[in-house]
């Protein structure tokens, strides 16, 4: 990329950071009093502090402390709900006991400390591109509109992102126990985690599943010794109830930027059905199915194409997942920190296609647009897809090598 090019690129993504650094400063009195996601995480740590895990899924007890708290929120009639498994609530135990405006702002210092280390940990596993160097890549980290988002609203998409760049680097690296591990921590968002390890699974990297295994295995005695058996056995219908409650603070299928999203927009008269589930199931696992077969094949294992596998699985997670939402894209930095350059061997359509999906994901205002304007978020389920195409021609062996070399 030219001199010129670069410098329009840092213009392009320094006027988003700009942007999204002056809206998070505008927000921060309201971050403080507790409109953000991390309400529901301080709640969470409040319960293990108390000696109360049991009633982390407990919606009355959960109402009661963020009363102590966020009493002050305007926005919210019942409470902010924490959905994540009962391990990771021990994470903000620590924050918890400190204020509540401390601990929000100890916990953006922790996720900024993990989302600036992306770049430079991907700078030692593959090659960046010529195109970031690592001030641009930091740009391109505050730049993109999931991460802010994140921020906004303290949810831990960031730090599900830090575990995925350990796991990528421990596949490059042939530590595929260690990566197993890693994507085992990844539970944290476990609608997530578990399809990337499917693809895994498919492709009968073994050792990757026995990583996982254990460390999921662990993290299931651990929470069981939090919450007690009852509690956990409770946590599913607990999700479930909460996915048919209007406002209960879960984010609906129009702000989902995935097959969900899309598929209730065209047929919501239809979409809430059994059989209307079971055919997106069956649709995930026919796109899974086809994402592996450009995946981690024995005779692919170089660097290089573990770097487009692992991208695509990522895309194609997100697009067949049955919750996403806006943040959950940060994931996408993988591949756009890896991949920019595309490879002088990748053929010219699916170059183009990439380039123009990365350039629609980048744009900020196209996010105000599509969730402030029409409430039609789901749309960015038609660019994932695309770049689920595009990183598939990338992943073929026939087809793909990342620019540089190791």
């Amino acid at each position: 990329m030219s001199t010129r090019w670069k410098h329009l690129l840092a213009i392009f993504l320094g006027g988003w950071m700009v942007l999204h650094v002056f809206l998070l400063w505008q927000e921060k009195d309201l971050m403080a009093r507790g409109y953000g996601d991390f309400a529901a995480f301080y709640t969470a740590g409040m319960m293990v502090n108390r000696g109360q895990a049991e009633l982390l899924y407990d919606r009355p007890a959960q109402w009661r402390l963020q009363q102590e708290f966020a009493s002050t929120v305007e926005i919210r009639r019942g409470p902010l709900p924490y959905i994540r498994p009962p391990f990771e609530a021990l994470l903000f135990a620590g924050l918890a006991r400190f204020r509540y405006p401390v601990a929000c702002a100890l916990w953006m210092a922790l996720k900024l400390a993990c989302l600036l280390g992306v770049p430079f940990l991907l700078r030692r596993l593959v090659p960046l591109p010529q195109t970031f160097s690592p001030w641009l890549a930091g740009l391109l980290c505050v730049g993109f509109f999931p991460v802010f988002y994140d921020l906004l609203q303290g949810q831990d998409a960031i730090l599900f992102l830090f575990l995925l760049v350990l796991a990528l680097g421990s596949l490059v690296k042939k530590r595929e126990a260690l990566a197993g591990v890693f994507l085992g921590m990844a539970l944290i968002k476990f609608h997530l985690a578990v399809p990337i390890v499917l693809v895994f699974v498919i492709r009968r990297r073994w050792r990757v599943l026995a990583g996982f295994s254990v460390t999921a295995a662990v993290l299931l005695l651990i929470s069981v010794q939090m919450t007690g058996w009852p509690a956990l056995q409770n946590y599913p219908r607990y999700l479930w109830e909460l996915n048919r409650m209007p406002g209960a603070g879960v984010i609906t299928w129009r702000s989902m930027p995935n097959l969900r999203g899309l598929w209730t927009a065209v047929t919501p008269n239809i979409a809430g059905s059994p059989y209307a589930a079971a055919l997106l199931v069956a649709v995930a696992l026919i796109i899974l199915l086809w994402v592996a077969r450009y995946c981690f094949a024995p005779r692919r294992r170089d660097a290089k194409r573990i770097t487009a596998s692992f991208s695509l699985v990522l895309a194609a997670t997100l697009l067949t997942s049955y919750y996403c939402y806006n943040y959950d894209l940060s994931v996408l930095l993988i591949p756009m920190l890896l991949l920019s350059e595309g490879g002088s061997s990748t053929p010219p359509k699916f170059r183009l296609l990439y380039r123009v999906c990365v350039l629609l994901l980048l744009t900020s205002p196209l996010y105000w647009w599509l969730l402030f304007r029409v409430d039609s978020f789901y749309l960015a389920a038609i660019i994932l897809a695309g770049l689920a195409v595009a990183l598939a021609g990338m992943a073929d062996a026939r087809a793909y090598a990342v620019s540089g070399s190791r």
